[in-house]
Parts: C-alpha cells; sequence; structure tokens
C-alpha cells in the first residue's frame, strides 16, 4: 500500500512539474508576443513621425525601438557616422530578421561638461527628488 501512494505522490509530482513548466513556456511566449507587437507598433510610429516631419518624435520612438529591439535580443545600437550633414552623425541601427534598418539621429548639442559618476548620479537623484517633491505638493 505504502508503494502504491508513493507511486501515486511521485505521478501527481510529475503532473503538476509539467504543467508549471508548460505554463511557463506559455506566459514566456506570451511576453515575446507583446515584445515583439510593441517594437512593430514603434516601428510604424516612426515611419508615421517621419512622413509627418515630426522629427522630435520621430528620435524618441527611434530610441525606443533600439531598447525594444535589445529586449527581444535583435542586434541593435548607434554608430558614428561622419559623412553626414552636420548635425546628425549618430545612426541608430535595428538589424530586424527582415533586414538592417537605420535612422540619423542628432547629435547632442552642448558639450560635455566635465562631470563624473558621483555628480551624474547626484544630479540623477536631485531630479527625481524634485520631481517627488513637486508631485506631492
Amino acid at each position: 500500500m505504502i508503494e502504491i501512494v508513493k507511486a501515486i505522490v511521485m505521478i501527481v509530482s510529475i503532473a503538476v512539474c509539467t504543467m508549471a513548466l508548460l505554463s511557463v513556456r506559455r506566459i514566456r511566449r506570451e511576453v515575446m508576443a507583446r515584445a515583439e507587437a510593441t517594437l512593430a507598433d514603434l516601428l510604424t510610429r516612426i515611419e508615421d513621425a517621419d512622413a509627418a516631419v515630426n522629427y522630435p518624435t520621430r528620435y524618441a520612438l527611434v530610441i525606443r525601438a533600439v531598447g525594444a529591439a535589445l529586449r527581444l535580443d535583435i542586434p541593435a545600437g548607434f554608430a558614428y557616422d561622419p559623412m553626414v550633414d552636420p548635425g546628425y552623425p549618430i545612426v541608430a541601427y535595428i538589424e530586424l530578421p527582415t533586414g538592417q534598418v537605420s535612422w540619423h539621429m542628432p547629435e547632442h548639442p552642448p558639450a560635455w561638461d566635465g562631470h563624473t559618476n558621483e555628480t551624474k548620479y547626484q544630479r540623477c537623484r536631485d531630479y527625481a527628488l524634485g520631481v517627488a517633491n513637486a508631485a506631492a505638493s
């Protein structure tokens, strides 16, 4: 009788583990599908912003699309193109499964102010504190 109970417990344990594994796989597929849909939406919105000659919106969407691609393990990043019109030497690239896409981006106009990592993160904390204080008022 004890062997039968042990066998039943083992079978139930295997079934529970199998169901959990299938659930994790399903969740991963759903998360990936949502991430892919997000990237597809961003790419469509980039094209719309381009057509509307709304470059500030386009730049923000391109940066978000690069981040979305990286979360999907799609190679993406930025490079410097010295041969382009002055002011737009940065190129954002995404290596989509359908082929490479890229956009020229503006360079940051002010020069580096010499801040250190410590100063940088203090400025970030100060900004976050200011936002929190403003929201609390």
